[in-house]
């Protein structure tokens, strides 16, 4: 793990006159002690394996982290891995909040796939004998991912590639309506700097890019979680 720490002090002094016209140090104290931080947890890059597994790809990294080793089909198994295709008649498909819709493989076609929501990824992580945590909408801030990180623990989020089309929906077998888009991409956070009250930036590992902690402002990184409320206000930290 790279781990590093600034120390900012100030320093208040108070001075007094004495009699002669000498200028005394009356005391020395230490106040408004602050943390600024730039801490990068050492996960591994991996490429994504498959054309829509980027979910997968990035629990792999976080997983590796936390030093277990899993390949992407492992992990896909854990979020529920029984591929159908779209009824674009009825337009009915899976949920991403109960496994992983379409085909982890197939992309450009009818058939297709889509990828996972949150609760499948908490779901793996703890088969995996880890603790986990997922938030969504306005609970996600950068306090709460600078502190998951400044905890040791990474933190997966909801963003995307691109954003060229409109969200739209689909209806589960059960009744509930899922919201998704095109370019709906999940990227794993491995540090920040600044402090854990006020972030700057952040460190990120993303599967398709293969670039690794690569620095998104704070802006930059809430401005992908809230771009489409309900699919990218999702975060899970693997602890």
């Amino acid at each position: 793990m790279i781990y590093m720490r600034k120390t900012l002090l100030s320093i208040t002094m108070l001075f007094f006159v004495g009699t002669t016209g000498t200028v005394f140090a009356d005391t020395v104290n230490t106040v408004n002690l602050k943390m600024y931080k730039d801490i990068k947890l050492n996960a591994p890059i991996y490429k994504q394996q498959y054309s829509n597994s980027c979910e997968a790809a990035a629990l792999r990294m976080a997983l590796a982290f936390k030093g277990i080793m899993k390949s992407e089909i492992q992990i896909l198994t854990k979020f529920g891995y029984n591929p159908t295709s779209r009824d674009w008649v009825k337009n009915i498909w899976d949920d991403p909040q109960k496994q992983y819709v379409g085909y982890v493989d197939v992309v450009g076609k009818m058939e297709g796939g889509y990828g996972v929501y949150g609760l499948p990824v908490v779901k793996a992580v703890e088969s995996f004998g880890l603790k986990s945590e997922y938030a969504t909408s306005t609970a996600i801030t950068p306090t709460w991912i600078a502190q998951a990180i400044d905890n040791k623990n990474p933190v997966l989020f909801w963003g995307y590639t691109s954003f060229k089309e409109p969200a739209y929906t689909w209806t589960t077998p059960e009744g509930a309506t899922v919201k998704a888009f095109k370019g709906e991409h999940v990227r794993l956070i491995l540090g920040f700097n600044g402090t854990i009250e006020n972030p700057v930036g952040f460190y990120v590992h993303d599967s398709v890019t293969t670039k690794a902690f690569e620095y998104w402002t704070t802006e930059k990184l809430m401005a992908h979680i809230n771009k489409v409320p309900g699919v990218t206000d999702q975060a899970v930290v693997v602890k």
